[in-house]
Parts: C-alpha cells; sequence; structure tokens
C-alpha cells in the first residue's frame, strides 16, 4: 500500500521519502494504524508542536537566550521535552494559538524586511523580537512573553543550566531542617 503515512516507528519495511515522510512500501496493517503517532524514520521529541513550528521555535530560542546555540544534541532534547510537556499541560486550542502565533512572527517580518524571520540577519531579528517585547498591541505582546517564557523554561529549567541563575535546590528536605 504505497503513500499510507505509516505511524509506526521504525517498522523495518518500505522507504520514506525525506521531504514528505511518506511510507511507501509497507503493508499498512490494523495495528500500524492504531499505534501511537510517532513519524518514523523522524522520531522527534515534541509531540505538541508540529515539526515546523518545532524548528521555528529553536530558531527564536537561539536569540532570545544566546547560550542556547552551544547545547548538545541531548540538551536540545530535554530543552525540548520540557517545552512539550508544559505545552501538553495547556489544552488543544492554547495550543493552536501558540502554532498560530509562531507562524505570525515568522511570516510578519516579510513586510518591513522583505524574508521571513529565519532568512533575517540576527541583528534584524534581535530588533523584531525587542519589538513584540514592548509591542503596543497587547495580545502579541502576550504572545511574545508566552513564548520567551516557555524559552526560559526549556533552557533554565535544566539541571545543567541552574548555577547560571543561582538556584541550587536541597533534594533531602531533612538537610533544610538540620535533621
Amino acid at each position: 500500500m504505497g503513500g499510507l503515512i505509516c505511524p509506526k516507528e521504525n517498522c523495518g519495511s518500505g522507504s520514506y521519502t525525506k521531504s514528505r515522510r511518506i511510507h511507501t512500501g509497507c503493508r499498512v496493517s490494523l495495528s500500524h494504524l492504531l499505534a501511537p503517532v510517532t513519524w518514523c524514520p523522524y522520531n522527534r521529541s515534541m509531540q505538541s508542536l508540529p515539526e515546523e513550528a518545532c524548528r521555528f521555535l529553536w530558531v527564536v530560542a537561539q536569540r532570545v537566550v544566546p547560550e542556547s546555540v552551544d547545547l548538545d544534541e541531548d540538551c536540545r532534547q530535554y530543552f525540548e521535552t520540557i517545552v512539550d510537556r508544559a505545552l501538553l499541560d495547556r489544552p488543544a486550542s492554547v495550543r493552536r494559538q501558540f502554532v498560530v502565533f509562531l507562524k505570525l512572527v515568522r511570516l510578519m517580518t516579510v513586510f518591513r524586511f522583505g524574508s521571513v524571520f529565519d532568512r533575517l540577519q540576527p541583528d534584524r531579528q534581535d530588533r523584531v523580537l525587542s519589538w513584540l517585547e514592548d509591542c503596543p498591541v497587547m495580545k502579541l505582546r502576550q504572545g511574545f512573553w508566552g513564548l520567551k517564557s516557555l524559552i526560559f523554561m526549556g533552557y533554565y529549567g535544566q539541571p545543567g543550566n541552574w548555577q547560571e541563575v543561582g538556584y541550587a535546590p536541597e533534594f533531602d528536605s531533612r538537610v533544610a531542617l538540620s535533621a
């Protein structure tokens, strides 16, 4: 059954076209179709955002927290897991609004700079983000602060980055009580 999207992770048969994630050689069974949706072979950690929104979130994260550029693959995966869990705790309508906001941020630069956000020079990207941070339109400002909060949560929520913000948790409550 060529051309069906196979949700079964690493089913081992068939081939995939990179651009469309279409499984072209597997006999798709009912168990394949009822399996949890994880697109093979592109096993992303984020379930709450589409792939293009996930990639764009990472572009914005590199501008909001410049240190995030130096994260290795495991730390980036942890970043995505933290953000994903936070988004999965929200209603589907809020997740849809967040995806629409990411698309808006990406496309709104076309009118001013003639290119989408991720193709702009870093100084222009910073200018756009700075404008959104203090935007006179309240909904855009709120959307940006939500985006920025998620990015900060994803980066500074990792145990390896706790020292940067002076966070030193005590995991044994008895130590704090001198017991």
